[in-house]
């Protein structure tokens, strides 16, 4: 199977590796995704864990080689869509260069919809911590920024929830894996959120 992103200036990239690398100009963002074969089966007892789960996380990791793909397999977007389990989407910190350039939260979660369907969050879950300006600077090397929270937006389509989500190791910034894991686990259970879906 192979990942195919099309460009938004028409031009075809193969391969999930060469994606996040490519410079093609301008215009050259990402507009979608192809998996070829198209809709590829899913792997056996997917649809089923979709089906039984109480909350579905989206993320995080990269938005285009990790988060969509999965979209992208026959049956996958139809079992959440029919889910009744809380569905949260967890926001990169940081951009990327070659996906994400630019993007804000909303641009993300927007990107996903675009593959799936409108509404496909409930919740999503992006971190407010401010990030140290020696890392700032180091990224900013990269091309890679953090992902504006443009929250009057993504509020009109989602429950926004922020915090400090962020770790630094080794000089990377990345989600701070247990205060996540226990922010989904306190959003998935909350009974005030259930009561005012």
């Amino acid at each position: 199977m192979t990942l195919r992103a099309v460009l938004k200036n028409g031009m075809v990239i193969d391969g999930e590796s060469h994606i996040g690398v490519h410079r093609c100009g301008e215009d050259s963002g990402i507009d979608r995704l192809i998996l070829n074969p198209k809709r590829p089966r899913p792997v056996d007892g997917v649809i089923r864990a979709i089906k039984n789960a109480d909350i579905i996380v989206l993320g995080p990791g990269s938005l285009y080689t990790s988060i969509i793909p999965n979209l992208l397999v026959d049956g996958v977007v139809d079992a959440i869509k029919d889910s009744g389990a809380v569905k949260i989407y967890v926001c990169n910190i940081m951009s990327q260069a070659g996906e994400t350039e630019g993007y804000t939260a909303n641009d993300h979660l927007s990107a996903i919809e675009r593959h799936s369907y409108e509404g496909i969050a409930d919740i999503v879950l992006a971190n407010s911590a401010e990030i140290p300006d020696g890392l700032k600077e180091k990224y900013a090397l990269e091309n890679a920024y953090a992902v504006e929270i443009d929250a009057q937006k993504i509020l009109t389509r989602a429950k926004l929830v922020e915090g400090n989500l962020m770790l630094v190791r080794n000089d990377r910034i990345r989600h701070n894996f247990s205060r996540l894991a226990r922010t989904i686990m306190r959003l998935g259970s909350d009974i005030n959120y259930f009561e005012n879906r």
